[in-house]
């Protein structure tokens, strides 16, 4: 009989913030990431304070939500690849997480056309 696996919804760290100024830096060997990948502030839904989005290669691979509760992260694309794999490492690092392949792997896909899930017009 196999068990079939269940994955994570997001990632969660208590009693954490969102800094309006972050930025989305390289901290690998590149030296950016060239306007490949950026940080987005999207639109909050009910009981949310903030709400950052990283959109890499013009696709909104995840988000972080602020919360009275702390942070969480969510995975919002299907794919991996190396290069989105370092916005994601990077993403997820400037706001405490450690999300590497595997950790990566192990989140659902949240996916929603609810319109507040998107970029907030300029």
């Amino acid at each position: 009989m196999s068990k079939k696996k269940t994955k994570m919804e997001s990632l969660r760290i208590e009693c954490r913030r969102i800094d309006p100024d972050v930025r989305l830096e390289a901290f690998c060997d590149k030296q950016s990431f060239y306007g490949k990948a950026k940080v987005v502030e999207l639109t909050c839904g009910p009981g949310e304070v903030a709400k950052r989005g990283l959109m890499s290669y013009e696709t909104l691979v995840a988000d972080v939500t602020e919360t009275e509760g702390g942070l969480e992260f969510r995975r919002r694309w299907g794919g991996w690849t190396q290069t989105t794999g370092r916005h994601v490492r990077a993403f997820a690092w400037m706001f405490g997480f450690h999300v590497d392949k595997p950790t990566w792997d192990a989140l659902a896909v949240w996916d929603s056309d609810d319109p507040g899930d998107w970029e907030k017009e300029a």
